[in-house]
């Protein structure tokens, strides 16, 4: 294992969804596929990890890691409206409620990691 230092830390989106739980592994390749992957190259872009709870069935937590809080902020908003759009509609709305934006209301960074 490898111990990594962000100095500065890494901003971390946080975004929180509930899933139908029947449909939880089609959201992640879902969220790969069209989010996650494209995101992969743009600059300030760090990392994209995926959580699915064991206590809450069909709550999913997704993180993207940027460079910094600009990085996230100069994403470009029509683009990733477009992205939301493409996954609602390869989804289905009815299939998945937003629940929460994490870091609206609780900004995070990444200072280390080991892994």
């Amino acid at each position: 294992m490898e111990l990594r230092v962000n100095d500065p830390g890494l901003f971390i989106e946080e975004l929180v969804f509930q899933i139908r739980p029947e449909l939880v592994k089609r959201y992640v390749e879902l969220e790969y596929e069209i989010m996650a992957k494209e995101l992969a190259g743009l600059d300030g872009f760090c990392g994209w990890q995926i959580w699915v709870s064991e206590t809450n069935p069909g709550r999913v937590t997704s993180l993207y890691f940027w460079k910094d809080h600009a990085s996230y902020r100069n994403l470009d908003q029509e683009w990733l409206s477009g992205k939301k759009d493409e996954i609602t509609r390869a989804f289905g709305a009815e299939n998945m409620t937003f629940v929460r934006a994490g870091h609206e209301t609780d900004r995070r960074y990444q200072m280390r990691s080991l892994a």
